[in-house]
């Protein structure tokens, strides 16, 4: 199940149509703190993940990757305990040109357990700012030319 942060940092569940917030990282620009919660699988895992145009199939982002032990337990399902154990996928600066601001997009996130199985989840989002203005001028259809 595809899982997200929210502006205060807190994990959800991701359903088709919801917003994906941008956040501020330490290192700066900002990225999309998104994974995955999961059943049937090796709870220490390498999770990756990017957003997808749904159009051409392209990248939107670049991939972020990241191992999680997933220990918390929510309705039959494995969550790992912080944003820290999420891949952190890159936005903005946009290496790629696009803009992902309010653009309709797929998050992918593929997963494989240290028993070698594999698993993939995807869900239609859109990536939106919160309060720093900044992340609209970064992050827009027209990437640092505010």
């Amino acid at each position: 199940m595809p899982i997200a942060a929210d502006g205060a940092g807190n994990l959800h569940a991701l359903h088709d149509g919801d917003s994906l917030q941008l956040q501020r990282p330490p290192q700066g620009g900002f990225v999309i703190y998104a994974g995955v919660a999961a059943t049937n699988l090796n709870r220490c895992l390498l999770s990756a993940a990017e957003l997808i145009d749904p159009a051409s199939g392209s990248p939107l982002t670049n991939l972020d990757q990241r191992n999680a032990d997933l220990v918390d337990e929510q309705a039959g399902y494995f969550w790992p305990p912080d944003i820290f154990q999420t891949p952190n996928i890159p936005a903005c600066p946009d290496a790629l040109h696009v803009g992902v601001v309010n653009r309709s997009a797929i998050l992918r996130v593929d997963v494989q357990d240290i028993d070698g199985r594999t698993g993939r989840a995807e869900v239609r989002v859109t990536p939106v700012c919160g309060d720093d203005k900044s992340c609209a001028c970064l992050c827009g259809p027209n990437p640092t030319h505010c």
